[in-house]
């Protein structure tokens, strides 16, 4: 996980050493903690846990029309519980990869697209054996909405929706599908922001005929430097 976390690092810097290159007008490295709430459901069983995720990003805004973000979460569940007691599976590791862009329609309001790749590492009893692993990944499309509100403030919405993800689940093939909601604001200071608000992530596949839905929702804070 660690070299992960650095690896991920060494791109955003040269991403933003090579803005002088292209002639960007600006670059950002963002980083934010999330404080979220896990739940694991199946036809049969439901059952949620404390997570705190770590997101970093770099956002990369080569015209005032159009920006390309690459970002990386990672994170580590606490043990999951159902009716106050601890279930028989284990706590959960998530990792997800994102890269992606977005064009400006209107004032205000940015379409997005992109590519994820979300990976969960647990043992929820549906494979031969303990620390299972799970990936989606695939195509997403959404929109973002940023509007000024008072002196250095700014409230912001963000929707991303792929129905068309494929997922692997204990080593099988399933489809998969993804919701994800942001809503927040962010404080500037000079080239620092202060970012929160709340954020909800679902994904839902269906292995062996069955459900199996993955949610993350709770608050978040963060911090973004602009050079």
């Amino acid at each position: 996980m660690t070299k992960q976390v650095v690896g991920v690092l060494v791109v955003m810097l040269l991403i933003g050493l090579m803005t002088v290159g292209v002639g960007a007008q600006t670059f950002s490295l963002n980083a934010d903690e999330w404080m979220s709430l896990s739940k694991i459901s199946t036809d049969w069983e439901e059952a949620t846990a404390g997570m705190n995720l770590t997101t970093l990003s770099a956002e990369l805004n080569v015209t005032k029309l159009v920006d390309f973000t690459a970002a990386y979460s990672f994170g580590e569940s606490d043990e999951f519980k159902s009716g106050g007691k601890e279930v028989w599976y284990s706590d959960t590791d998530l990792t997800t990869l994102r890269l992606g862009g977005s064009y400006l329609l209107i004032p205000f309001v940015r379409a997005n697209g992109g590519y994820l790749r979300t990976t969960l590492n647990s043992d929820w009893g549906l494979g031969s054996g303990p620390n299972e692993s799970t990936t989606i990944s695939g195509l997403y499309m959404g929109g973002t909405a940023e509007v000024p509100w008072g002196r250095g403030l700014t409230l912001r919405g963000e929707v991303l929706y792929s129905p068309l993800l494929a997922a692997k689940v204990a080593g099988a093939d399933t489809d998969a599908s993804l919701l994800s909601l942001d809503i927040g604001g962010k404080y500037h200071y000079s080239s620092m922001q202060i970012t929160g608000g709340y954020r909800f992530q679902r994904y839902a596949l269906q292995p062996q005929d069955e459900d199996l839905n993955f949610e993350f929702s709770g608050l978040y804070l963060g911090a973004s430097y602009r050079f």
